[in-house]
């Protein structure tokens, strides 16, 4: 069986040591990626990372991924980590939708991700979820925000967070 990534846009993940050595969005070397930075066109760097990372209920191994154990006592192929970066910098700015704000809650939403209950990052809220039922494929989405000021990293926390306990509250009533 072969796992495959979701969408043509993700790029799979190399093994590196530590966190990113250039900035994924710009290419820019030696930046902080936690705080904001601008581009060499002026424009400010702000992005979603949203990394996707696909398995079989065989790879899990004492709660955590792990390559499945073949019968004849080697190892298998592991789980396959894919990432996709969404840059939420409008080129231009027509209308109040174009704003960093706006587009990275309409990423972390377009991932699956709208969850983050104590966290710095958005995830699934069941964590994983099935996406294919034949082969038993799972899929275990996150989000991470970079580039944003703690004002606007606060707001799309709470926007996301207040949207989540609209929809439950919506099941709970039509219950």
């Amino acid at each position: 069986m072969s796992i495959s990534p979701m969408n043509w846009s993700e790029r799979r993940m190399s093994r590196r040591s530590g966190a990113w050595k250039q900035c994924p969005n710009c290419k820019r070397r030696n930046v902080s990626l936690r705080a904001p930075h601008s581009r060499t066109d002026g424009r400010p760097c702000k992005f979603v990372v949203v990394y996707r990372t696909y398995f079989t209920t065989d790879m899990i191994i004492d709660g955590d991924y792990g390559a499945p154990r073949l019968p004849n006592g080697t190892f298998g192929p592991g789980p396959l980590q894919t990432y996709e970066v969404v840059d939420c910098t409008p080129k231009s700015v027509t209308g109040p939708w174009d704003n960093p704000v706006k587009l990275a809650i309409d990423a972390i939403r377009d991932a699956d991700c709208a969850y983050d209950e104590g966290a710095d990052w958005f995830y699934h809220h069941e964590g994983s979820y099935l996406r294919d039922h034949y082969s038993g494929e799972r899929i275990e989405p996150s989000a991470h925000l970079y580039g944003f000021t703690d004002e606007e990293d606060a707001h799309i926390h709470h926007v996301i967070q207040r949207a989540w306990k609209q929809f439950w509250a919506g099941l709970r009533m039509a219950a």
